[in-house]
């Protein structure tokens, strides 16, 4: 107990393998992030996330293992004491359970605005949401937006439907379109190398 232990009380190792965390860093971090919004972990105990946080976690797939990372990294804040969830404190936990977040991050330089992701939201889970927010990003990126507005959203969610109304009329474009989503979404699932 307190800030210099002498031991864990778990596995008996010594005081020297503790490392002491600077909550200022993640308060700060909390800060800079914006969009807090308090959520209940498993336990039904409120803690706040960072909308850049909350990103970070929808990369997960939906479902198990999504619920699984969220209940190890509000369980790990908690003990720490933290009272808000911040990208720098979740990414290297997701990251030790083998997800692999850093190559999506580095690709991941869009700002989705609070509009855009409600209506991004609104798009059914899994394939179709995934196929939608790719189709905003390449929009975002032939504007050379770095912000996906609500606009944009909407703007590339069109485009989205004309290309898929092609595609059904078109086996061949169609197929294309599913190759490229299909080794987007296996580079992002690449274990660490």
């Amino acid at each position: 107990k307190g800030d210099e232990p002498v031991k864990c009380p778990i596995c008996n190792a010594g005081g020297e393998q503790f490392k002491f965390l600077d909550k200022t860093i993640f308060e700060a971090a909390a800060k800079a992030e914006g969009g807090l919004e308090t959520e209940t972990a498993y336990d039904d105990i409120q803690l706040q996330w960072t909308e850049e946080a909350r990103k970070v976690l929808r990369m997960i797939p939906p479902g198990f293992q999504r619920r699984r990372a969220k209940a190890k990294v509000d369980k790990t804040g908690r003990k720490k004491g933290l009272t808000v969830i911040t990208k720098e404190f979740a990414v290297p936990l997701l990251e030790s359970e083998g997800l692999n977040l850093s190559e999506v991050l580095a690709m991941d330089k869009l700002y989705w605005t609070p509009e855009a992701i409600q209506r991004l939201e609104k798009v059914p889970s899994g394939y179709m949401r995934d196929c939608t927010r790719g189709m905003i990003e390449q929009h975002a990126q032939k504007l050379g937006a770095d912000t996906i507005s609500l606009e944009i959203a909407n703007a590339g969610i069109e485009e989205g439907k004309r290309t898929m109304e092609e595609a059904m009329k078109n086996p061949a474009v169609l197929n294309e379109i599913l190759a490229k989503f299909k080794a987007a979404k296996s580079a992002e699932q690449r274990p660490n190398a």
